[in-house]
């Protein structure tokens, strides 16, 4: 059974009231004139190490009844969007010829994150959308999706990094040597100048 939070509640009850009085009054037999336009969008953060070239992600829209209104290039009431790094995923617009109460899931492939977005036409020809984190049933402005990156080097940088530590050893060697000789130099200077002020 789906869980309904307090704070969807009023709003999924209005809804329906509002669907109810729609088809009332003649329902989908009344066109909205001008239709209702309402553009579907997300933020996408990625933080860590910037993904790889060839990473993508891919984020669907599904309508919850596939008679709804889609954006354009969506099939049988769900739309898949691949992208790479962009911030901002936008689905484009949908066109709402009828007034009524609209119901879509946004959601990224092979991630939990869900969002339920309600879109409300009404016959003047304005509109309001609610979205919800089915996370924890709250309202929010704008669906955000985030993927993190661990602190690793990149794929292909194994062979720097190996060089560099190769270097640093060979340096570190080299100052070794370096102050062994000194060493020896000193001791051997003073065993020379003790040498000499024994003669005198």
């Amino acid at each position: 059974m789906q869980r309904i939070y307090p704070a969807a509640a009023l709003t999924l009850i209005i809804s329906m009231l509002f669907t109810g009085i729609c088809f009332a009054a003649g329902g989908h037999e009344s066109k909205i004139n001008p239709p209702v336009s309402v553009g579907i969008t997300a933020k996408h953060e990625i933080k860590g190490i910037r993904n790889p070239e060839d990473k993508q992600y891919t984020f669907i829209l599904s309508a919850e009844d596939k008679s709804n209104p889609m954006p354009e290039g969506a099939s049988e009431g769900s739309m898949k969007l691949t992208v790479n790094d962009e911030k901002e995923i936008d689905f484009g617009r949908i066109t709402f010829d009828y007034p009524g109460a609209y119901y879509y899931v946004l959601s990224q492939k092979d991630r939990p994150k869900t969002y339920r977005i309600m879109i409300a036409a009404f016959n003047d020809g304005t509109s309001d959308t609610v979205i919800w984190d089915m996370e924890d049933g709250s309202k929010t402005d704008k669906a955000l999706f985030k993927d993190e990156y661990r602190m690793s080097p990149k794929t292909g940088d194994t062979t720097d990094m190996t060089e560099m530590i190769l270097f640093a050893s060979v340096a570190f060697m080299s100052f070794v040597l370096i102050l062994i000789v000194l060493h020896r130099r000193r001791k051997e200077h003073l065993i020379w100048k003790e040498n000499i002020t024994r003669r005198h």
